[in-house]
C-alpha cells in the first residue's frame, strides 16, 4: 500500500492531500516547515509500521527512518501546533488551522492500513505538492 502526500507549506503549518494507492482520500495537517522545534516532516518515501503505542495506548501507523526524528506517527487531531509534535493528522474537511472530522477519518484510513499490514509493505512518499 502506498501513501502520497502532496503538501503546501505555509509559515506556521503545513497542509496536503494525501492518496492512497493513488486514488485522493484526505487532507493532512502538519507544523511548519521551519516549526524550531517539530518541523515538518523532509520529502522523500518513507515505510509504515503498526506497532503499539505507550502514548496512545493502541497500535498506531508509524513513519520510520525520518532524519533526526523517532516516534512520528499519522493520527487524528485538529490543529498541527495544539494537537502535534511533528506527526500528520489527517481529516476529511481542510480548514485554516489544519483538518476537520479527524477521527472518523483516521478510523477509515486505520482500518484500510490494518488490512494493508496482513500482507503488504506500507509506505508514505511525501512531496511538495507542484
Amino acid at each position: 500500500m502506498l501513501l502520497t502526500l502532496f503538501r503546501s507549506y505555509k509559515p506556521t503549518r503545513t497542509l496536503g492531500r494525501l492518496h492512497v494507492n493513488g486514488d485522493r482520500y484526505c487532507y493532512t495537517a502538519e507544523r511548519g516547515q521551519m516549526d524550531p522545534k517539530f518541523p515538518c516532516i523532509p520529502e522523500g518515501e518513507y515505510p509504515i509500521v503498526l506497532p503499539f503505542s505507550p502514548k496512545y495506548q493502541r497500535v498506531m501507523p508509524r513513519i520510520l527512518h525520518v532524519p533526526g526524528r523517532e516516534g512520528i506517527l499519522i493520527h487524528p487531531g485538529n490543529d498541527p501546533l495544539k494537537d502535534s509534535e511533528g506527526c500528520i493528522l489527517v481529516g476529511y474537511d481542510l480548514m485554516d488551522v489544519g483538518v476537520g472530522r479527524s477521527r472518523v477519518c483516521f478510523n477509515e484510513l486505520f482500518a484500510w492500513l490494518q488490512e494493508a499490514n496482513k500482507g503488504q509493505t506500507i509506505a508514505i512518499d511525501i512531496r511538495e505538492d507542484r
